[in-house]
């Protein structure tokens, strides 16, 4: 029997620890076919996008072994080393901070992995000048491998802030290196909650693939019905016993209370993977998991501050335009509802006047948690 955790992110101390990997492999193998390409995913918090970055990131360093008995392990695929710049923003922390404060933390980002590649930036150079000159040394032999992860971290820390326009202008400052790196690069994979505009990201750098809403790629992060199944098989007869059911009802009531996220026009629907994970983990007791990861402290002051009407808002019909990118200045909040995972895609009209999207909340976790 696996281990379970909800704490271990890494892919390679996920296999060395013998913890569970519910196996994602076969689409990361469809992400990095092509020879070269940029991608953005938006998936909500807790649901293993630094994971899949990481996992990104041992498949080129070469680490085969790691990956025996997953999908990608017998693929045609060499296996060849590439340089890797892994950026992960999570650790970010702000205290009222200023644009300076953001720009030295990027700074300090860029020289660290700098740093363990034995590369000298320099001195009194900016972030994004750090960050080009990083990706061009390490692009000099073999292309470059780049991975960002929460990239949008800085700005939904301080969207209250009364300097956020000058930390976005620092932002897209430094995305905006990756304009014109396509040859250096062997992969560009961004992860984020939000799409903000005005970040190079989605204006300048408009040649990066969304993936966010692709059918091919809704079931890649979250556990499908058929994976609790298989993978958690050895954990559900002593999960139904605790629960005085039959596993086929408590297969039911774990789909009632975690499973729902629907991330494309496709039917295909996934629980949330730290709330699976965390009901096996802790006794077998239902309970709102994912409220405890935290609420978006960003998102509860837009919604006061603009006397959000949810009600109305899950009657509605949306067309694409509510997954766009925002600006700050008029920030949308069903779709930044559906970004951080409160709301999801419930249903899908297709017409004439192109598809609609009717939206809702993913399962009974969410909802009470929202309420």
């Amino acid at each position: 029997m696996k281990n379970l955790t909800t704490y271990v992110y890494n892919f390679e101390e996920l296999i060395k620890g013998d913890f569970l990997y519910v196996d994602k492999t076969e689409f990361v193998w469809n992400l990095i076919r092509p020879s070269c390409e940029g991608y953005f995913l938006s998936r909500p918090r807790r649901f293993g996008k630094s994971l899949l970055v990481s996992t990104l990131k041992a498949i080129f360093e070469g680490k085969k072994e790691l990956f025996r008995g997953l999908a990608i392990y017998d693929k045609p695929y060499d296996w060849k080393v590439h340089p890797v710049i892994h950026l992960r923003f999570a650790d970010y922390s702000p205290m009222k901070d200023t644009a300076e404060k953001v720009e030295a933390y990027l700074l300090d980002k860029v020289a660290t992995v700098a740093k363990s590649h034995s590369i000298s930036m320099p001195p009194d150079c900016d972030s994004s000048t750090a960050f080009g000159k990083l990706i061009d040394a390490m692009g000099e032999k073999e292309q470059v491998v780049i991975l960002v992860d929460e990239y949008d971290k800085p700005i939904l820390d301080n969207i209250a802030n009364e300097n956020v326009s000058e930390i976005l202008k620092c932002l897209k400052g430094f995305y905006s290196v990756l304009k014109d790196r396509n040859e250096q690069e062997r992969l560009l994979f961004i992860t984020g909650v939000s799409k903000f505009s005005h970040v190079s990201l989605f204006s300048e750098l408009n040649n990066l693939t969304d993936i966010t809403l692709n059918p091919d790629y809704a079931g890649m992060l979250g556990f499908t019905e058929a994976e609790v199944r298989e993978c958690f098989a050895d954990r559900l007869a002593a999960a139904a016993s605790a629960n005085g059911v039959a596993e086929d009802e408590l297969m039911r009531h774990l789909m009632e209370w975690y499973d729902g996220y629907r991330f494309s026009k496709a039917g295909i629907h996934v629980c949330n993977p730290v709330s699976i994970t965390k009901f096996f983990y802790n006794g077998y007791g239902f309970s709102t998991f994912w409220e405890n990861t935290g609420t978006p402290s960003f998102l509860l002051e837009q919604m006061r501050k603009q006397a959000y009407n949810h009600e109305a808002a899950l009657n509605d019909w949306y067309d694409e335009s509510v997954f766009a990118a925002y600006e700050l200045e008029r920030l949308d909040i069903t779709g930044l509802l559906w970004q951080t995972g409160y709301l999801t895609i419930s249903d899908v009209r297709q017409g004439g006047t192109g598809t609609r999207y009717r939206l809702g909340f993913p399962d009974r976790e969410v909802k009470q948690t929202f309420m």
